[in-house]
This record gives C-alpha cells, structure tokens and sequence, in this order.
C-alpha cells in the first residue's frame, strides 16, 4: 500500500492563521471550543436527538443563569458508537457542569478547534 505522502520528507509547520477555530462570538466574549468524547455504542438516533436536545436546554439554563455556553455541533460514527460534540464556553469545567446536569455520558473535554472552511 503507497502512502500519499512521503514519509522520509519533513513538512514545514504553516503559519497559524490569526484566530483559526475561534468564532466571532467567542473571540469578543473570550469562551473557548471544547470537544466532548463520548462513547455511545448502541444508542439510538432517537436517544442521542434526546440528548442533543437536552444538552441545548441545559445551555440555554446555564447561559441565562449567567454562565454562558453553547452547544454547536455533534458528529457521531453509529458504527462505532464515538460521539464528538463542540460546546463553546470560558472553560472546560462549564462544559462538564452542563453534561453531568444534563445527564449526558463523557469520556472526557478537551480544548479544541473547530475549523469551519
């Protein structure tokens, strides 16, 4: 199997382009993009738009409680059960508070960012 690079050939790092993955929004309030892990082997389309659906409401509670988060995407690979979804929120610990209220599994949230074209 050819590989479509080539392996022995060091690629020069690209310049970082000025607020990659960070959204208008959240550069002007200073949250951050976080991607929650989750493994869902076995859930239905129907109980992950049932969590989808609640992690939005816990985000709307917390953001109008004054602790601003917002749910943006979720990508997830049935056949596999691995389920990423972005939050945008001042820290990682935001994001925790908003799963575990919302009653949602996790593997773990790590800061990251969402590349839109």
């Amino acid at each position: 199997r050819r590989e479509w690079f080539d392996s022995e050939t060091v690629f020069p790092q690209p310049a970082p382009l000025p607020d990659a993955g960070v959204s208008t929004a959240a550069r002007e309030s200073g949250m951050t993009v976080y991607m929650v892990q989750r493994e869902l082997k076995g859930i239905s389309m129907e109980q992950l738009g049932q969590a989808q659906k609640a992690a939005i409401a816990k985000a709307g509670e917390m953001t109008e409680a004054g602790q601003p988060v917002s749910y943006l995407r979720t990508t997830f690979v049935p056949s596999e059960g691995c389920c990423m979804c972005l939050f945008e929120a001042k820290s990682a610990a935001d994001v925790e508070k908003l799963n575990n209220g919302a009653g949602i599994p996790y593997s773990r949230v790590v800061e990251a960012l969402d590349l839109r074209p």
